[in-house]
């Protein structure tokens, strides 16, 4: 069963409506673009699509055909992952086969059939998938057999950018294949087929920051942090950039140590691609990394390094490589496994370029991008990549498809820092929960789930205004269900097997198996014990990553009790409601949600048993790294603590405002600092909010006056944060505190007066309940304080 993001979702429903609607035409060749970035999970979203696709159709009366094969084509070795991807996927649901092309190569392509062909095997008229025979064993005479047999073809390029390369090349093979639809699948896609899209097709957008905040990759990517000149020492700079990328996975390991995770990060090395062009400097690249490795006492022998060069024969250690705890702590590589590759523990790399090559572009980016337990961690470290090179900035041409993900603008703090040096104390909340599992709170989540996704009601109350209010609850969401296509009188769950089949054993042997087809398959109903058993399955397939064997028995059971509560069905029904083929579907949305309200819900109640704030010492970051697609930098700003002053490109208009007007106070302002607004390296503060659960307040500004008083400030409007009285008062006890150690501190929220261009800014020395009533405000003027 595949289990789906919530941004994922929205994709697959948008792709299946995008197809539906294209073929509702009478023209070939339509395309329908999927973009998706780095990490996104696109394999996963096109099996999902192609599943929920082919079961719509059948039942949609405005699409023409009902009978499509789909032919994968993917660049060097995707094509055969993919395929195991799949079969692994459609193994349980069997709505669709994926095949090679042995299977297929001498009859047609059924419906519903998914053939992976690897792009270099068709992309030139003289190889063997292409080049006219008399067997007519080529994929040309594959497609017209399929279509002649009253199935449809659909063709998916997946990596598109890759085929779009070959130019010409690839117009001549998508226009004999003459396909109904044109599926490209690419983080970077081609500006044509987008004008394409645009004009006769349908694009779905999968963006890096809907990726980035379901913690399916890192937040960004540090270029070249701690590279020193002071730690050269004689040393080139190859060697420098070695140690220094030696050295941060050394400082991730520690940091997923004190987590208590057991992830060993790898850093992966890359080497200039082995052409025949290289000359003897950059044959020497290898022996030297490899030297200055044992140096160091990275090894193949003692199984710390690993080798994976597209040779063939310095392939080493490579068994396991992907697992969280290897032992490998580097990787050597060339170009070979820059496609298609995943490690998620690979956190660290090091590309040496070619000494010929002028630019080069960051393309194997993407190998370090994936977060490893798929989400965001408490030390911010950890939710970056980290890239060395020995290329100057000038040099660097990031490819687009990275572009979003580089923290390439960097900021250091001014010297003026030295002479303060706050060390403010600092909370943070342990949020870090000690089980993973389902509990008694998980039929909350559940019922809260089904409230939204499906709209169910417990009673009348709960019903939209206009509502029958003669009608039953029970009736109300029996309807809701099958307002979404949700079949409700399931009488049997049926389970297709082989019956009356003859074969040779020899022969069957020699081809791996035994293909049935439909005349030799009959369809038995479930009895109670194999519904159970196939109930707990789809429930173990739900459960993510908390634990089956404690978790399994609580969701079946409360999925149960959710339908016999809403629905009034008894167990026997409930199962057989769910595991019905389309219905599923749904379930494994609904529970998807419910497992993050259950995080949610598990959160809270574990903030509020412990109760726990840690403190620290906090200081103005050394240097801090901005993300250039978020951030950008702003001329003229003299004060700010660090340089340059970056700027958030959607910051509010009371921020924007406030940076104005401390550029203006430079005669009181020694310096000011803007904070940011989560982990472990920005100041914070804690407070409870209005469920007693403890969150972290990051106010906006640090202020620093000549006259050595300190100013925490928040810039708000009126009414605009709930929770902006909470905020207020913990940052105030925060303050009180500190002027009571003998350091004058204020801490408030900030508000700004009338309507001229530089606002005037009030701000409360005491506690408040509102933002609304500010009539015993006062003034900011910093001669004052």
């Amino acid at each position: 069963m595949i289990h789906l993001k919530s941004y994922q979702e929205k994709a697959v429903r948008s792709l299946v409506e995008g197809a539906t609607e294209l073929l509702q035409e009478s023209k070939r060749r339509l395309p329908l673009l999927l973009k998706a970035p780095t990490g996104s999970g696109k394999t996963v979203v096109m099996a999902a699509f192609l599943d929920r696709f082919t079961r719509s159709i059948e039942t949609d009366d405005t699409v023409r055909q009902k009978r499509y094969a789909f032919l994968w084509i993917a660049p060097m070795k995707l094509h055969e992952q993919s395929y195991k991807r799949l079969k692994g996927f459609y193994a349980e649901i069997r709505s669709l086969r994926p095949v090679q092309f042995d299977d297929v190569a001498s009859g047609a392509m059924k419906a519903n059939e998914i053939l992976f062909v690897n792009w270099e095997s068709i992309n030139s008229e003289d190889n063997v998938l292409w080049r006219v025979n008399e067997q007519g064993r080529t994929i040309p005479d594959l497609v017209r057999r399929t279509k002649a047999s009253g199935v449809e073809v659909i063709v998916v390029i997946d990596e598109y950018h890759l085929f779009a390369h070959n130019g010409t090349r690839s117009e001549v093979v998508l226009k004999a294949l003459d396909a109904r639809l044109e599926i490209a699948v690419t983080a970077t896609p081609p500006q044509d087929f987008i004008g394409r899209t645009t004009n006769v097709g349908r694009m779905v957008k999968m963006t890096a920051n809907e990726v980035i905040k379901a913690g399916m990759i890192k937040k960004g990517v540090r270029l070249n942090p701690d590279l020193d000149p002071a730690q050269q020492d004689g040393q080139t700079l190859d060697t420098v950039l070695l140690r220094t990328a030696l050295a941060r996975r050394k400082a991730l390991q520690g940091e997923y140590s004190a987590l208590g995770v057991n992830i060993n990060p790898l850093l992966l090395i890359q080497l200039p691609n082995d052409s025949k062009s290289l000359n003897d400097e950059d044959r020497k690249k290898k022996d030297l990394v490899l030297q200055e490795l044992e140096n160091l006492s990275y090894t193949t022998a003692n199984k710390r390094l690993a080798v994976w060069l597209s040779d063939g024969k310095d392939k080493i250690n490579l068994e396991g490589l992907e697992e969280a705890t290897s032992g490998v702590e580097v990787l050597l590589f060339k170009q070979a496994i820059a496609q298609g590759w995943d490690c998620p523990r690979a956190a660290v790399l090091l590309i040496y370029r070619e000494l010929k090559q002028e630019q080069f572009s960051v393309q194997t980016v993407g190998r370090i991008l994936r977060m490893p337990e798929q989400h965001h961690y408490e030390r911010d470290e950890l939710n970056y990549g980290y890239v060395y090179t020995n290329l100057s900035q000038s040099m660097i041409r990031i490819v687009a498809e990275d572009a979003d993900y580089f923290s390439e603008h960097r900021a250091v703090r001014r010297a003026a820092y030295e002479d303060v040096m706050l060390e403010l104390t600092a909370d943070h909340v342990n949020t870090r929960l000690e089980r993973n599992r389902l509990g008694a709170k998980y039929y909350r989540a559940l019922e809260m789930a089904a409230q939204s996704y499906f709209g169910f009601v417990k009673d009348f109350t709960d019903a939209p205004a206009g509502s029958d209010a003669t009608e039953s609850p029970f009736v109300r969401n029996i309807r809701a269900l099958q307002t979404q296509m949700i079949r409700t009188d399931v009488e049997n769950i049926e389970v297709s097997v082989a019956a009356n089949v003859e074969f040779d054993a020899d022969e069957a042997y020699s081809k791996g198996g035994v293909e049935v087809d439909a005349l030799h398959k009959v369809r038995f109903a479930r009895m109670t014990p194999e519904l159970e058993q196939a109930f707990w399955r789809f429930c173990g397939e739900q459960c993510g990553s908390y634990a089956k064997a404690e978790s399994i028995p609580v969701m079946a059971a409360d999925v149960k009790r959710l339908l016999l509560r809403y629905c009034n069905v008894d167990d026997a029904a409930a199962m057989k409601i769910v595991l019905e083929a389309n219905n599923s579907l749904h379930f494994t949305e609904l529970l998807a949600q419910s497992l993050e309200q259950h995080a949610k819900l598990q959160e809270e109640a574990a903030l509020k048993r412990q109760q726990r704030v840690e403190e620290w010492k906090w200081n103005v970051p050394k240097e801090r790294f901005y993300n250039s697609s978020v951030y950008a930098a702003q001329e003229g700003i003299t004060q700010h603590i660090l340089d340059p002053f970056y700027e958030a490109q959607d910051a509010s208009r009371p921020e924007r405002d406030f940076v104005r007007f401390l550029e203006e106070q430079s005669q009181y302002v020694a310096w000011w600092y803007k904070n940011g607004d989560s982990g472990r390296e920005h100041f914070s503060v804690s407070y409870a909010d209005t469920n007693g659960v403890l969150r972290l307040f990051f106010a906006d500004f640090i202020v620093m006056l000549k006259s050595g008083c300190l100013c925490v400030f928040d810039t708000k409007t009126r009414d605009s944060d709930a929770l902006a009285p909470a905020k207020h008062n913990a940052l105030l006890d925060w303050a009180t505190k500190r002027t009571s150690e003998g350091t004058i501190t204020i801490g408030s929220v900030i508000l700004p007066h009338g309507n001229g261009e530089i606002p005037v800014w009030k701000y409360s020395a005491t506690s408040i309940a509102n933002t609304s009533d500010t009539s015993t405000w006062r003034t900011l003027i910093f001669s004052g304080l």
